[in-house]
């Protein structure tokens, strides 16, 4: 006896439906790849502030004994420049912790370094998660 279903060819409404189910999970992995990528890249942004925040601390601190005891002004200058980037990352961390946090403020604070690795993940993420 033959079976009439294993018989019978795919139905086209059948094959689209596949299809279109296969299309939407494609989708939804991009989405989801994409919102995974931008988390991380906001923590390790984050992460990496924290570490030039440091940073720039023992610049200061040591820029300040040079020019203590050296009395330069170029070591005077470096120090009140590593302080502007400890302040400015302060401000900024400070901004992001709060309930309402003023993100016209937060950038500018990541970017008073020399350059600003993925802050603008850092403000997304800052955004999307509420710090």
């Amino acid at each position: 006896m033959d079976n009439p279903k294993i018989n019978q060819p795919f139905d086209d409404k059948k094959i689209i439906g596949i299809i279109a189910v296969l299309v939407m999970l494609g989708l939804f992995l991009v989405v989801v790849t994409n919102v995974t990528s931008r988390v991380l890249s906001g923590a390790r942004a984050f992460v990496d502030a924290e570490s030039v925040w440091s940073k720039t601390q023992k610049e200061a601190s040591l820029y300040l004994v040079r020019y203590l005891q050296e009395e330069e002004q170029i070591y005077y200058r470096q120090f009140k420049e590593s302080v502007e980037v400890t302040e400015g990352y302060r401000l900024a961390t400070e901004q992001m912790l709060k309930e309402d946090p003023d993100f016209e403020i937060i950038r500018p604070g990541y970017e008073k370094r020399r350059h600003c690795t993925n802050c603008t993940y850092t403000t997304w993420r800052c955004k999307i998660a509420r710090c």
